[in-house]
């Protein structure tokens, strides 16, 4: 029994320390199939890439997500961060911006792989794998 109440307790802190770890953010309904989402302070980036932000994304998707469209993530200044897109309230791919450049583009087939992934530099295209294959498990993405 104390085992049990030790792990429940170790899962509410794990839970509530995530809460702590999500930047301020305020989420903007521009129209039925986009929305924003303004984090504030531009040190506070989110990278769907980091592997520390897998759990922020999740926690705040509740908030943000739409049956079909588009979700944007800027900074305050308008700086855009991430952009995703979205069919069937899934996440069907997203693309990640490094100030004004697009850095990486992923998208997810139905059953949740990465099907096609491309990096660029500076705008121009610098790496695509268009392979099939689960994206946490994915060395790529690990780093």
């Amino acid at each position: 029994m104390k085992i049990i109440f030790s792990f429940l307790c170790l899962s509410f802190s794990l839970v509530v320390s995530a809460q702590f770890s999500i930047p301020e953010y305020h989420i903007i309904r521009d129209s039925l199939t986009h929305i924003t989402v303004f984090h504030s302070g531009n040190s506070e980036k989110l990278k769907l890439s980091s592997k520390q932000y897998i759990d922020t994304i999740r926690l705040i998707s509740s908030d943000i997500r739409i049956r079909n469209g588009i979700v944007d993530h800027k900074g305050l200044t308008g700086e855009m961060y991430v952009r995703e897109y979205y069919v069937d309230s899934v996440m069907i791919g997203y693309l990640e911006y490094k100030g004004p450049d697009m850095q990486r583009e992923v998208y997810f087939n139905s059953n949740g792989n990465v099907f096609l992934e491309k990096h660029y530099d500076k705008g121009s295209l610098i790496y695509m794998n268009d392979s099939i294959r689960s994206f946490f498990l994915d060395p790529v993405q690990a780093r």
